[in-house]
């Protein structure tokens, strides 16, 4: 996933601590939009710095508001800012799945967003853990290819590393969806072999195997108690022995991360 929204290379970037507190400048109103210097929602999962890695690029997305669709508000408007090489990048988005799921924008250049460009630059789709609300996951993509995209309120695991290939799979994982916990052993990838361990010791059977094109991503399926659940899984290209991704339950989508044991 080379070069993401311009940035000259994957090295992990921090705002510095006055970023939360410093309103963002710039932005117009748009129907239904707050300034983009309004204080800071209360009782919202998304508001607060987050720790922010799409396929291995990092650095800090803070979100100072949302929009929901649920109160009359389907566009996205300005809810923060994301930080990275000492540039802040304006963000725009929406809170999806009653405040679960957050769609939203990061702008291609640094400084204030022109009006009329809230879907403008990079696309992501992340959703917070139910089990556990200090992390987030989903994707974005990238040429039309999915790349993962991991969020949390602590440190990010994965070392910097550039490129993944099917055999790379291998190995024992530490997963984690929607907070629920368990462990993927992944013996081969060609032909693929894995089970899945809950986290009260059952050992399932996982089946699928990787994109024979994008080997990065891998589709799974686990017969989990109760009902077998589809996962894709995408490790990330630009960070070695992590994975972030997307499953489904009940209609509702939900994010997926892992790390190499």
């Amino acid at each position: 996933m080379p070069r993401p929204l311009r940035f000259e290379h994957p090295a992990e970037a921090r705002p510095g601590p006055e970023a939360a507190e410093r309103p963002a400048s710039g932005g117009r109103r748009g129907p239904g939009a707050e300034a983009p210097d309004t204080a800071p929602e209360e009782n919202c999962p998304w508001t607060g710095r987050w720790r922010m890695d799409h396929d291995g690029w990092r650095g800090d997305l803070l979100v100072r508001r949302t929009a929901d669709p649920d109160a009359g508000r389907s566009d996205p408007v300005a809810i923060g800012d994301y930080y990275r090489g000492g540039q802040g990048y304006r963000v725009h988005g929406v809170t999806t799945q009653h405040g679960s799921g957050l769609h939203f924008w990061i702008a291609d250049l640094p400084g204030p967003a022109p009006a009329g460009t809230a879907r403008a630059g990079r696309e992501f789709r992340a959703y917070v853990f139910a089990g556990d609300p200090g992390s987030a996951a989903g994707w974005t993509t990238w040429n039309g290819i999915p790349f993962g995209l991991g969020l949390s309120r602590s440190p990010l695991p994965g070392e910097p590393a550039q490129g993944f290939t099917a055999p790379d799979w291998a190995g024992v994982w530490e997963m984690s969806h929607d907070g629920v916990r368990g462990t993927l052993d992944i013996a081969s990838a060609h032909p693929f072999s894995a089970a899945y361990t809950t986290g009260d010791g059952q050992v399932l059977p996982a089946v699928g195997g990787p994109n024979r094109s994008r080997p990065h991503i891998l589709d799974l399926t686990v017969p989990l108690p109760g009902r077998a659940r589809r996962f894709r899984l995408l490790a990330h290209t630009w960070a070695k022995g992590v994975f972030s991704g997307h499953t489904s339950a009940d209609g509702l989508d939900l994010g997926v991360r892992g790390r190499r044991l």
